[in-house]
């Protein structure tokens, strides 16, 4: 079993840099960095995680100069989960997927606060939708 992993590394005048990654090879993962225009991409981890614990699959799109850039993260059977980004494949079991996304924003909030994280990414906290996925990480 692979260990995926999703951190947020920084956020600054509505960039996002992310790290996706797990334990497959040392030199597997992605280092992204992705803008607030168009998509709230960071919101859309979010509801693909609550998507994920309800079985379906979702598409999490990514704006990144001067392209957009679509991560499919499908569910398989057995509370598995598939996240694709360009021609790598991250593989673990949906519970380890939440989790990473629920880390990924409070850590965030830990080390700064919503309202940096706000006036950093130009979109709103998704505090109701992180709320939600807590419940939904207790019943699977």
């Amino acid at each position: 079993m692979n260990v995926f992993t999703i951190s947020l590394d920084d956020l600054s005048a509505g960039w996002a840099y992310l790290t996706i990654s797990d334990d497959k090879q040392d030199t597997r993962g992605v280092d992204m960095t992705v803008s607030y225009i168009l998509y709230d991409s960071l919101e859309k981890f979010v509801e693909a995680a609550i998507n994920l614990a309800h079985k379906e699959n979702s598409v999490i799109s990514c704006f990144l100069e001067p392209t957009i850039m679509k991560w499919k993260v499908e569910y398989i059977q057995g509370n598995y989960f598939n996240l694709y980004i360009e021609d790598l494949i991250f593989h673990d079991t949906v519970k380890r997927f939440i989790r990473q996304v629920l880390n990924m924003f409070d850590k965030y909030i830990f080390e700064y606060s919503k309202a940096e994280y706000e006036k950093q990414w130009r979109h709103n906290f998704p505090s109701k939708k992180l709320d939600q996925l807590r419940e939904l990480l207790h019943k699977i």
